[in-house]
């Protein structure tokens, strides 16, 4: 990635792009130690480390992140998830600069080129509190059956490598936006999500995820072809 001269945040991804394994193992851990400011840079050497598996001399890159920085597999997903997009939405710094990189952090998996101006507008005058309010209203999810069981089924699915980070990556970023730790019910809402959307069947007779059109982040992650049930929420 050739330099851009002025834009941070495609300046960092060209710095970790060019670092070779040990400059990504020392900068990761130095830059850790101001992760608030240095989170992208963070994300962006963890995702490195990880793609090469620079961390081979633990157990699991999950070993190695708890045992170098001290915090669990989830938050370097988030941090990886965030430098991925913004890098890959090719998010102009100057855009967003004046925001602040906590409200930057928290508006990173929604932001797009087309999209960033509207966000940059909305985001301005609202502190970091009422921006993850707005962000993060409730979602209302109301299971298919009601009644409680312990009775559980596992179920296992081949995957390639690169299918499973997807999976990965996917479970890690909705349990954030849901705030919902357990895969079984994460899982369990983005089919409700779906078959919510596409089956008139099931919106009379299974699981209900109503609030959706007010999340963004869910509304950016499914798209408006996946939800055409909040028109119907909006309208009503």
């Amino acid at each position: 990635m050739t330099p851009t001269g002025g834009d941070l945040i495609m300046d960092i991804a060209h710095e970790v792009e060019d670092a070779t394994k040990a400059e990504a193992l020392s900068r990761a851990q130095a830059s850790a130690d101001n992760i608030e400011v240095e989170f992208l840079r963070v994300g962006g050497y963890l995702k490195r480390i990880n793609d090469n598996t620079w961390w081979s001399k633990f157990a699991s890159f999950e070993a190695y992140v708890f045992e170098q920085f001290g915090f669990k597999l989830r938050k370097a997903q988030y941090l990886i998830a965030t430098y991925d997009s913004l890098v890959s939405n090719k998010i102009p710094w100057s855009k967003v600069q004046h925001l602040g990189w906590t409200k930057v952090k928290m508006l990173a998996p929604i932001l797009t080129l087309e999209n960033v101006g509207e966000w940059v507008a909305i985001a301005g005058p609202l502190t970091v509190l009422q921006l993850h309010a707005m962000l993060n209203p409730p979602v209302e999810y109301v299971p298919r059956n009601a009644k409680t069981t312990k009775e559980t089924i596992r179920w296992a699915v081949d995957l390639r490598p690169d299918q499973l980070d997807n999976v990965v990556q996917t479970m890690a970023l909705m349990k954030g936006v849901l705030h919902i730790e357990a895969d079984s019910v994460v899982l369990d809402i983005l089919c409700a999500m779906v078959r919510t959307a596409y089956d008139p069947e099931y919106r009379t007779t299974g699981a209900t995820v109503t609030g959706c059109h007010a999340n963004p982040p869910i509304r950016a992650l499914l798209g408006p072809s996946l939800m055409p049930f909040d028109k119907n929420e909006e309208a009503a």
